[in-house]
């Protein structure tokens, strides 16, 4: 990924705003956001609600069979279920 100050694919905040960003495939994620999305996607596991978007492909894994996946503010920013959980226990 190229570009001048990288940033998070999600908030939109620079590396310098974060404490850790983590690179994708195609896009960023900063801890902040990854507590967020961990904290959604518990709500929704939680509930009966559950979707599957095949068209949706991960920006970090690239996958496109997970469960949950979700969007970022810069569009085309993806993050699935299971890269939310491998990226949060890697802090």
């Amino acid at each position: 990924m190229s570009g001048t100050t990288r940033r998070c694919s999600f908030c939109l905040k620079t590396v310098a705003d974060v404490r850790r960003l983590a690179a994708g495939q195609t896009a960023f994620i900063c801890d902040g956001c990854l507590d967020g999305c961990r904290d959604m996607l518990q709500a929704l596991q939680g509930g009966n609600a559950a979707w599957r978007l095949p068209s949706l492909v991960c920006s970090f894994c690239g996958k496109n069979e997970r469960r949950y996946v979700l969007a970022g503010s810069i569009q085309g920013a993806y993050i699935c279920d299971e890269c939310v959980g491998h990226l949060r226990t890697a802090n």
